[in-house]
């Protein structure tokens, strides 16, 4: 088995592992290239936004994160990691999302403005109750019409995984939501709601 120590969770970088089965060398100078099946250790969180409000509104969406494992001592041996640590720090989005409210971003199908992003974060359980993993987000909205010309909002969220409870290896979850300018605005509050309404595997390993 390969056993990654302590390892620390880093925001644009993949984690890949591979075990070669044993090579014994009789003639160095003919000896073939060791083939490895590399897979991917972490999982992937993607938060994708949806909005209808159009183009003439500007939606920002800010401060984006959520607190989970993000040190853990991964082992793996060969076809799967096992991850085991429980030391917690905040998985802090960038501010990539400036205006939702975008023409080139517009959905043919369904006329929703969308934009996602995404993070590495260590494989871990994701309760469905008791001590969950909470997600919380700012929207601001700015344009004609609104008191003051903006108005802003926090948000939280609670993550889940269907069925299974825990994010997995080499899969990517992408929690989606929409927005609408009255649940921005200060005098109606409506619930945030995140869905997993896609786990996709990453691409076919790199052999």
């Amino acid at each position: 088995s390969l056993v990654i120590a302590d390892y620390t969770v880093n925001d644009s970088k993949d984690l890949l592992g591979a075990i070669s089965s044993d090579v014994e060398c009789t003639d160095a100078s003919s000896m073939d290239a060791v083939p490895l099946t590399f897979k991917h250790l972490l999982s992937k969180v993607r938060f994708t936004f949806s909005t209808a409000i159009g183009e003439n509104y500007t939606l920002a969406i800010s401060d984006l994160k959520f607190n989970a494992i993000s040190t853990a001592t991964a082992t793996f041996n060969g076809t799967s990691a096992t991850w085991n640590g429980n030391t917690k720090a905040d998985y802090i989005y960038p501010n990539e999302i400036t205006d939702l409210c975008q023409v080139d971003n517009l959905n043919a199908d369904g006329n929703l403005y969308t934009q996602a992003v995404e993070k590495f974060v260590i494989p871990q359980d994701v309760p469905a109750s008791g001590t969950q993993i909470q997600a919380s987000f700012t929207a601001t909205l700015t344009g004609d019409g609104i008191s003051g010309g903006t108005a802003s909002k926090t948000f939280n969220a609670t993550l889940t995984v269907p069925t299974t409870n825990a994010w997995q290896s080499g899969t990517i979850y992408n929690y989606t939501t929409t927005l609408t300018a009255d649940q921005i605005t200060d005098d109606l509050e409506y619930p945030i709601l995140f869905e997993v309404t896609e786990i996709t595997d990453w691409s076919t390993p790199i052999n």
